[in-house]
């Protein structure tokens, strides 16, 4: 009570810690006295360390013994810390001798108790599950930690619980594979050694501000301070699985969201007047007025956007089911324009045919009226949400300079989430990741006087607590904040104590904690992508919750029987009660109200009020009521009467168990529309399959055979989906016996040869030279007549001048001549030459006569060659369906792979149907058909 009133007690002395050695199991060997150089580190969602030195020789009766305590140390033994109320156990992992002028000591290093988890290995784990089963085995830690360790669960937040995530581990070492639970399931984790049990808290659950100051003049020796100016995001793109984005829910139409908010403190003005009240460090009092305007804005029009999505939904909705049903009636029209070819082709008559369709033809043009009339009403609505887009368009709201101001503070980060399928929820979940980026991660070292060895302090000691809330004040530096305790080292021995803190600034609430400021690294890349998971619903067993309500029970048995230490605090606040031992675990009473906490008060998350019971985890055998409804943001849990109706988020309801119709007991299911039975006691809504692939030609096809029961209620859908491939073949060549064999048998003929062009052609060539004839005899020669010898003459006279003178002339009228030539040779000269000759052009004929060749093949054989031989692709594929070219339906013959196609009108019930995929050339094919039919039951 004299502590309450300010008065310190000077004979409190402060709390020392006490260390022991254990063996494995915890028996304790000794306690280790002597140590000195204590140094204890403690680290926020960590593992704590604990270094200390034991010398080899102390004073026993003023004479220098060995220790014997030196000998009895060992790696992998234990030492149990304890510190007031605090009690922890730790794991040695390095002792080591060493020596310093003659000084002797063994230095001792430890971790928490947990790194003995170090050595264990996870393989090949995969799945998406929850963190824990309660029920089962199914819990991440269920199938890892409870199974190779004596560890078991504690306290795990319910949000925490209730999430899944997908795992793809080939190996890792157990005790990292825990400590990266923390960030896929946003927990921090706290071990408790004393009872080996580990648990799961929400960050924000952990830590109290007991209102421990530090600041200059009190307790503060040196500060530093690290922001991080770099992590702050103002533009974040969101998407999710397949990379959907939120756009089309977005009023603005973009796939990002973005919040200024760091970039605009501290700016304020008045909401009426509009007069500021204090500027922004970073933005332009027009580009804030801007901001604030257009955030005004976008608020307002939120609703109207909304509204226009939900007119939308079912009218798309609609026009889905009106498309399909042309594509029945187009697929029925064609039928029978096919029968009408036929019966023209075979002189059938054809007047039923054309009545057909041209009632079809109507059909189809009501139809097509439909479609329109939803097509507008769709048109009207996205008219409406383009004029919504203008109103709210970045250009029609800022101003150039502003536009261009704001874009400079545009820090953009990718941000996605595979496991979520839907755009609203990742609208949502955008919104919250947002929240946590916006700001500067800002952290402080702080070395302090060690206020925990000094008297005059006790006020406070109790006041310095892992994950607690401290103020810290430094006016030189404009710091004056509320932050989080991330980290403590204390060497009790040199009165050394620091402490790292962690401050996230929301500028709106003052301070927000998060878990991404206690990271201490920071990613390089430009993507973040979280962690894959999903919600859902965890199965129950009768009998194994009966085991836990026991289990329950039997506990709170023990600790009422066993509490014999408790704290009961009765003032203007209440009655309080607490266990200094556990101190997160109260109970407080006060204005008509039990609250009870488990986490130092931050939370009350069970009570008792006058309105009821209000707890997170209620364990009870029997609930009593006339109608019972439980519900969280994802749907609601109702029992009424005889029925029990589960509904979703949009309030349709997806499962009722019990007299769902009047008359009728059973279970029935619903899809996501609440319309549709999957389930019920007519039937069911199953799906499978049948695969195959094969070589394939023009004559053999690939045949897929499906069978669909009689009982069948109805075929929603068959899905033809194939590849086209290259044809296979996987041995070349075969074996022969040999023998002796007769070519086929000439019949001889003429024949004639090719032709030739003919052409002039040079001979050899000759030298030339001089040459002799023959010799001749000589003799007398005949004269030839009228010449030489016996000459006669003539005698003339010549015309007259004009004078009259003429002269008269003699000729030659005949003569002769007479030679003698002698005996004698000639001598002739031959000059070098060739000759040129000219073949004209020819053919020659060549007769054949009738003939036969024989050749002798000795027995042999030859070697197969193993292998994958492909040879050409399947072409033009036809669709056969019980017979029935389909090729004309379905928008065939295909020359693409193919997995939309829609044969759902084609096949039948009570049969085998035959499904035959043909090529034009030879091929190969792998096909698939996907078959979903809600199915009835024998009876």
């Amino acid at each position: 009570m004299s502590t309450l009133l300010g008065i310190i007690d000077r004979y409190k002395k402060p709390e020392k810690s006490r260390l022991y050695l254990c063996k494995p199991d915890r028996t304790t060997i000794a306690e280790l006295t002597e140590a000195y150089n204590k140094n204890l580190s403690t680290n926020y969602n960590g593992i704590h360390e604990l270094s200390f030195d034991i010398p080899y020789l102390v004073n026993r009766n003023h004479k220098y013994v060995r220790n014997k305590n030196v000998d009895l140390i060992r790696g992998h033994y234990l030492v149990r810390y304890e510190r007031g109320n605090e009690k922890e156990y730790f794991i040695i992992t390095n002792p080591k001798n060493t020596t310093n002028n003659g000084v002797e000591v063994k230095n001792v290093q430890c971790y928490l108790l947990p790194y003995e988890l170090n050595k264990k290995i996870i393989r090949e784990f995969s799945g998406t599950k929850p963190l824990y089963a309660d029920v089962g085995s199914e819990g991440v830690l269920n199938e890892t930690l409870l199974t190779k360790s004596d560890w078991s669960v504690g306290y795990i937040d319910v949000d925490i619980a209730l999430k899944h995530r997908t795992f793809d581990v080939s190996q890792q070492g157990l005790i990292e594979f825990i400590g990266d639970l923390s960030d896929l399931y946003d927990a921090v984790i706290i071990w408790d050694t004393t009872n080996k049990k580990i648990n799961f808290y929400k960050n924000e659950d952990i830590g109290t501000n007991k209102g421990l100051s530090i600041e200059h003049g009190k307790y503060l020796k040196s500060l530093e301070e690290n922001p991080d100016f770099d992590s702050v995001v103002t533009r974040l793109y969101v998407y999710g699985n397949e990379g959907i984005s939120f756009a089309s829910v977005n009023p603005t139409g973009v796939p990002f969201i973005e919040s200024f908010d760091f970039y605009m403190y501290p700016f304020k003005r008045d909401d009426i007047t509009r007069e500021i009240v204090s500027h922004s460090n970073y933005m332009t009092d027009s580009l804030c007025h801007a901001i604030l305007d257009y955030n005004a804005l976008l608020d307002s029009k939120q609703g109207e956007f909304t509204n226009m999505l939900e007119r939308k939904k079912p009218l798309q909705e609609n026009l889905q089911a009106k498309q399909n049903g042309l594509f029945v009636l187009q697929t029925q029209l064609n039928t029978i324009e096919d029968e009408l070819a036929v019966a023209n082709a075979t002189m059938k008559p054809t007047d039923a045919l054309i009545t057909q369709k041209i009632n079809k033809l109507a059909e189809i043009a009501s139809k097509n009226t439909e479609i329109d009339t939803v097509k507008n009403s769709l048109q009207s609505i996205d008219n409406e949400i383009t004029v919504l887009k203008n109103t709210i368009a970045i250009e029609n709201n800022f101003t150039r300079d502003q536009i261009i101001e704001r874009e400079k503070f545009a820090n953009e980060l990718v941000w996605s989430n595979t496991s979520i399928f839907e755009v609203d929820d990742l609208y949502e979940e955008g919104k919250k990741e947002l929240l946590k980026v916006s700001q500067p991660r800002i952290s402080y070292s702080i070395d302090m006087v060690d206020f925990l060895n000094v008297t005059k302090c006790q006020r406070d000691w109790d006041k310095l607590v892992l994950g607690d809330l401290v103020t810290i004040k430094y006016p030189n530096f404009g710091i004056d904040i509320l932050a989080k305790i991330i980290s403590i080292k204390h060497a009790e021995d040199s009165n050394s104590l620091s402490i790292e803190i962690a401050n996230a600034h929301d500028i709106k609430n003052g301070f927000m904690t998060l878990k991404e400021l206690f990271n201490r690294t920071v990613s390089s890349s430009t993507t973040l992508d979280m962690s894959k998971f999903k919600w859902d619903e965890t199965t129950k067993n009768t009998h194994e919750i009966g085991q836990i309500l026991n289990d329950t029970w039997s506990a709170i048995d023990r600790e009422i029987k066993a509490g014999v230490n408790e704290s009961v605090d009765i003032s203007r606040k209440g009655i309080v009660i607490t266990d200094p031992n556990d101190p997160k675990r109260l109970l407080v009473m006060q204005h008509g109200v039990v609250g009870l906490s488990n986490d130092g008060g931050n939370t009350f998350k069970h009570a008792i009020t006058p309105e009821g019971i209000i707890g997170e985890r209620i364990i009870g055998k029997l609930l009593l009521g006339e109608k019972l409804i439980i519900g969280d943001s994802n749907g609601t849990f109702t029992i009424n009467g005889n029925l029990l109706t589960i509904q979703d988020l949009n309030q349709k309801p997806r499962v009722k168990l019990g007299e769902y119709t009047k008359g009728v007991y059973g279970l029935q299911l619903f899809d996501k529309t609440g319309n549709q039975t999957i389930l019920d006691e007519n039937g069911m809504l199953q799906t499978w399959q049948q695969n195959s692939v094969d070589n394939v030609d023009g004559y053999n096809p690939l045949t897929l055979e499906v069978f669909i029961p009689q009982e069948t209620l109805s075929i929603k859908k068959v899905m033809l989906r194939f590849k086209l491939l290259q044809f296979r073949a996987y041995s070349q060549t075969t074996e022969s016996g040999g023998g002796t064999y007769s070519s086929t048998d000439g019949g001889g003929g003429a024949y004639t040869s090719t032709s030739s062009g003919g052409g002039t052609y040079g001979s050899t060539l000759s030298d030339g030279g001089v040459s002799k004839t023959t010799e001749s005899g000589g003799g007398i020669v005949q004269p030839t007549l009228d010449r030489g010898i016996n000459v006669e003459y003539a005698y003339g006279t010549t015309e007259p001048n004009s004078t009259g003178h003429s002269h008269q002339y003699r000729y030659v009228i005949k003569h002769s001549h007479e030679i003698e030539i002698p005996n004698h040779t000639h001598s002739f000269s031959v000059p070098a030459h060739s000759h040129s000759f000219n073949v004209p052009s020819h053919d020659h004929t060549v007769n054949v006569p009738s003939h036969s060749h024989s050749f002798s093949v000795p027995a042999h054989s030859h070697p197969i060659q193993h292998g994958i031989y492909k040879s050409t692709y399947a072409r033009q594929l036809s669709v056969h369906i019980n017979g029935v070219n389909r090729d004309y339906e379905l928008g065939g013959k295909f020359n693409v792979d193919r997995h939309d196609l829609n044969i759902t009108p084609y096949l039948n019930k009570g049969q085998w149907n035959t499904i035959d995929l043909y090529s034009s050339q030879l091929g190969r094919i792998d096909a698939t058909v996907f078959v979903q039919a809600l199915m009835g039951y024998n009876t």
